[in-house]
Parts: structure tokens; C-alpha cells; sequence
């Protein structure tokens, strides 16, 4: 147990060495330029409050599950923004929250195999295939792969009745549910098949089972909190119940066809940065990872159900992407990355296996040394590369606090008062990237603000004016409409990126003495 602790302990530092060094120069950005982490931010400061009880927008037209991951970066950005910019703790906290969890799916690997230094090798191939840029990256799609791989080799130790990883499988599923919602089909059946292969093996001793599941049931509701305080109060209308009644309804879904090679594009391009070869020949990687995968499955053992898992959660990837509400989009099945991170584990793992084999015939070395020496040098040339050769900068060519700026002129214009509760209501959905950073300045400097009704899908129903109002009293409600003035943006512009053109936005409110008020500015002065 001890070694096993050592080697998890030691893959998550490497890993958050590696990640740190490579993202070096996206350090230290003391704003957010993207509306997507904007919003993120807004539900985190909701969070903060505990007011937060959905997840993140979705294109869809609800809310993703949950809001478990705003919570944890409210917790960690209280400590670690003593130190630090609020973005870059953000980045810190989720990237510390990956590296936990591949130091947990390398504890984990390691109780699986007699050779346990190949547990090591999920912290390259984790660095490669998810890309150290989505292990440093908030956005809630991003958080899911790494998790992901801990959660598969959870459930190898449930399908043999190891009762005592259910409360990890539970937190661990709780979080990839919540933050998007393609991942709950994928969670159920791959735990459906954990708990039959305990089942009919008969692994599943009743004097063993009543504690685990106790406290799998008290962690779950801790963690669904948010989502089922919704459901309490608003029923019908509560986030949980939308999503329901969205998969119910008919909508447009993409071929089985369409699907299929769209996941062997993904799996292709991610398989071929271990090896670089022509776009032809790299459409070939999949089917080898798949034979390799499919080839060495012994028929019985903890590797039989590590592969039988790879290649159910694949089939359930192709079907997730065809039921779809969107265009296909890498994005929509983030957690298929921490699939392949594991299929290619496994084959990288019966590879180095016969290179031991090699090296020990070809010098005086036993096997065992010949895998710790493979392993080791996997490690050390993933920690040199991130060294040697740092992502760019995550900071956009353009100024990155632009956004911020932008908006925080408006709000001086306004010189908010913190008894008074700002009534937001932007005029237009082109104004939902402008609407996101203006509420963070007004948040920012202790405004009370909320939002026309209509805008509950993207800031989130705790922003509401028909949720605040009720809830707190207030000297004065000042009404802010926010326009956009000028010619309609062109035909297939995406209003999240607004302030990349020249625009004019415009601000009216009227005072607590009945004045009216105004303020416009341009984009790009």
C-alpha cells in the first residue's frame, strides 16, 4: 500500500510539474478575456454566496447538471487569491484538482498489475493526449478526462466487489455529471456494468456492503445539493426537470455514420501526436489501439474489465454524439479523451512489456529493472519537454483585460451605490459577452445587481430579478437597460465575441431622484 501511495504521490507532482511548466507563460494574467471562463466566474461568485445551484450554460437550452465544480473553485480561489490573480486561481485549483485525480487513477492502476512502475506511464500519456493546456484550463468541459480515467479503474475494483471505492466512484461521477451532460448516459452504463460484474460473480459479501453504500448516499447528497434544492423549490420549472423534458422532445440528431467517424477523427489526431505521421496513415492508429486493446484481453482478471470498460465507454461515445442537441464539436464528448488516455495506457503498457523483454536479453538487466527504466525515462522526458519547449502564452494577441476595462467604464459612469439593487436588462442576445463582464465589474466593486427573467438561462437563476427581489430588501431598485447601438452585427456572428469589432454600447438608468442618465463608448478607442 505504502508504494502504491509513493508512486500516486509521486505522478501527481510530476504531472503538476510538467503542467505548470508548460503553461509558464500563461501565468500571471490578471483578467479573463473569454466569455465562456467570464461566465464561469459569475457562477463562481454565486458559489461564493451559496447561491449556486445549476451548472453551467449550455447551447442546449438548459443548464448542465450541477455546480459542483463552481463550488470547489470557490473554496480554493478564497486561499489561493491571497497570492495570486483570481484567474490564475482558478487555473491553479483545477489543475491541482487533475493532477488528483491522475495520482488517484495511478494508485489505483497500480493495485491492478504486479509490475506496478507501468502505472506510471498515465502521467505522459495523460500530458499528451489531453494536452497540458485542457489539465490548466476551467472551463467546465476540461475538468472531465482526468477524472474520468479514475473513474473507469474505480469501477474495475467495484466489478471484483471492492465496496470501499464506491464513495470515490460516487464523488468522481457526481463531478463529470455535473459539469456537462453528455456524460451521464456514459457514467450509467459503465456502472451498470461494474455493479452486473460484481453481481454475477457473486462479489458482493451482505456484511460489507451497508457501510460504503451509506456513506456513498450521504456524500452524493451532499454533493447534488445544489440541484436538488432547485428541484425542491421550483418542481416543473427547476433545471434538473428541463433537461428531462428537452430529451424527451423530438430534436434534430446527427447519422450513426457521422458519429462513428467523427470519433475516430478525435481518437486519429490525439493518437497520432505520440507518432507524427501523415494524415492517411494516422486514420489506421485507432484500429491498431482497438486490435492491440481487443488482442490482449485475457479472459478473465482485472484487465479483462479494464478493456471491456475502454470499449463500452467507446460505442457509448459514438451513440452520446449522435443525440446531440448541437453541431458535432470536440467539446460535446470531453471525456472520451480520458478513454483513449486509458486505451493508449494499455497498449503503451503491452508495448514496453516486450521492450523489457528486449532490453533484458540485450544487457545485464532484469526485467523489472528494464520496465522501472522505461518508465522512468517516459517521466523524465515529459517533465524536459514541458520545460524545454512551453506552450504559448494563453493570453490572446490582443490585451486581455480589454474586455474588463471596457465594461468597467460603464460602471464608473454609473458609480453604483451598495444599497441599491441595478435591475440589468441588456436589449439584445449580442450582448451576452458585454452583460457577463459588466456584472463582473458591478460584482466586483459590492453592487447588488440582477437580471431581466429572460437572461435565466446564461446568468443562472440566482441573478434573476424575480429570485432577488423576494429574497432581499433594498433602498432603491434602479433600473439598467444596456442597447447596442449602430447596424446589426453580420449574418452567423457569434455574440460572445462582440468586443473583437468596433462597437458602441450604450447604458440608461435613472437616479433615486428621478434624473434619467446615459453613457456610450465604442469598442477599440
Amino acid at each position: 500500500m505504502l508504494q502504491r501511495l509513493l508512486l500516486s504521490l509521486l505522478g501527481a507532482l510530476l504531472l503538476l510539474a510538467s503542467i505548470l511548466l508548460w503553461n509558464r507563460h500563461g501565468l500571471g494574467t490578471p483578467c479573463v478575456g473569454n466569455m465562456d471562463r467570464a461566465y464561469t466566474h459569475l457562477s463562481v461568485a454565486m458559489a461564493a454566496r451559496g447561491e449556486a445551484y445549476e451548472g453551467a450554460f449550455s447551447h442546449a437550452g438548459f443548464r448542465h447538471p450541477g455546480p459542483a465544480l463552481f463550488y470547489y473553485l470557490a473554496g480554493t480561489s478564497a486561499v489561493l487569491t491571497h497570492w495570486m490573480s483570481q484567474e490564475d486561481s482558478f487555473r491553479l485549483a483545477v489543475t491541482l484538482l487533475n493532477c488528483a485525480s491522475i495520482g488517484l487513477a495511478v494508485f489505483l492502476l497500480s493495485g491492478l498489475t504486479p509490475h506496478r512502475a507501468y502505472s506510471l506511464l498515465l502521467v505522459p500519456i495523460s500530458f499528451v493526449i489531453i494536452s497540458p493546456r485542457a489539465l490548466f484550463d476551467y472551463w467546465n468541459p476540461h475538468p472531465i478526462p482526468a477524472a474520468v480515467i479514475a473513474y473507469l479503474l474505480a469501477l474495475v475494483y467495484l466489478a471484483y466487489g471492492r465496496l470501499r471505492y464506491l464513495p470515490f466512484i460516487v464523488a468522481l461521477g457526481s463531478l463529470i455529471a455535473q459539469c456537462h451532460i453528455s456524460t451521464p448516459p456514459f457514467l450509467a452504463v459503465t456502472l451498470a456494468y461494474a455493479l452486473g460484474a460484481c453481481v454475477w460473480r457473486r462479489r458482493m459479501p451482505a456484511d460489507q456492503w451497508a457501510l460504503p453504500v451509506v456513506v456513498s448516499v450521504a456524500l452524493g447528497a451532499v454533493l447534488w445539493l445544489g440541484p436538488l434544492i432547485d428541484f425542491f423549490r421550483y418542481g416543473l420549472d427547476s433545471n434538473i426537470l428541463t433537461i428531462a423534458r428537452s430529451f424527451l422532445e423530438e430534436h434534430r440528431t446527427s447519422p450513426l455514420s457521422r458519429s462513428f467517424i467523427a470519433v475516430w477523427n478525435i481518437a486519429s489526431k490525439k493518437l497520432n501526436l505520440f507518432f507524427g505521421l501523415p494524415p492517411d496513415f494516422a486514420k489506421l492508429l485507432p484500429l491498431a489501439f482497438l486490435a492491440a486493446v481487443i488482442g490482449t484481453t485475457p479472459r478473465r482478471g482485472a484487465f479483462f474489465h479494464v478493456r471491456a470498460l475502454i470499449l463500452l465507454s467507446w460505442a457509448m461515445t459514438i451513440w452520446a454524439l449522435t443525440q446531440s442537441f448541437q453541431p458535432m464539436a470536440d467539446y460535446l464528448i470531453t471525456y472520451f479523451l480520458g478513454v483513449l488516455t486509458l486505451a493508449a495506457t494499455v497498449t503503451v503498457m503491452a508495448i514496453t512489456d516486450r521492450a523489457a523483454g528486449l532490453i533484458s536479453r540485450m544487457a545485464p538487466i532484469g526485467e523489472e529493472q528494464g520496465r522501472r527504466m522505461l518508465s522512468a525515462l517516459a517521466l523524465v522526458a515529459v517533465v524536459f519537454s514541458a520545460a524545454r519547449h512551453p506552450g504559448l502564452s494563453m493570453v490572446p494577441k490582443r490585451d486581455s483585460c480589454a474586455p474588463s476595462r471596457f465594461a468597467d467604464r460603464f460602471v464608473q459612469s454609473l458609480g453604483p451605490d451598495s444599497t441599491a439593487l441595478y435591475e440589468l436588462s441588456p436589449t439584445t442576445l449580442e450582448l451576452r459577452g458585454f452583460s457577463v463582464f459588466f456584472a463582473l465589474q458591478m460584482l466586483g466593486r459590492g453592487a447588488q445587481i440582477c437580471f431581466d427573467d429572460q437572461w435565466e438561462h446564461y446568468m443562472g437563476r440566482a441573478l434573476t430579478c424575480s429570485y432577488r427581489k423576494p429574497r432581499d430588501h433594498f433602498a432603491a431598485a434602479v433600473p439598467v437597460e444596456i442597447s447596442l447601438l449602430g447596424k446589426a452585427p453580420p449574418k452567423g456572428h457569434k455574440g460572445g465575441h462582440i468586443l473583437k469589432e468596433r462597437r458602441t454600447m450604450q447604458i440608461d438608468w435613472v437616479d433615486s431622484d428621478g434624473a434619467p442618465h446615459s453613457f456610450s463608448a465604442s469598442t477599440r478607442q
